[in-house]
């Protein structure tokens, strides 16, 4: 698990937070904020399957880019 600190997340692309969880990327805004969908819950239950929350993208690692990113 690596983090690009020179490019942005993109749309599709599957990041976690504490390393337990796997978020979707589904919207990118403009002030380093991204919009994500839980898609494999965390270890300890904060995040569950569906939830989405908007969060910076400082606070993520990149797990896999998105195909064509």
């Amino acid at each position: 698990m690596t983090k690009d600190l020179g490019r942005s997340f993109a749309i599709g692309d599957i990041v976690t937070r504490d390393g337990s969880d796997r978020q979707k990327v589904i919207e990118v805004g403009e002030y380093n904020d991204i919009t994500v969908e839980c898609v494999e819950a965390a270890r300890g239950g904060w995040c569950r399957v569906g939830d989405r929350e908007v969060n910076l993208e400082g606070r993520y690692q990149l797990v896999t880019r998105a195909q064509g990113s």
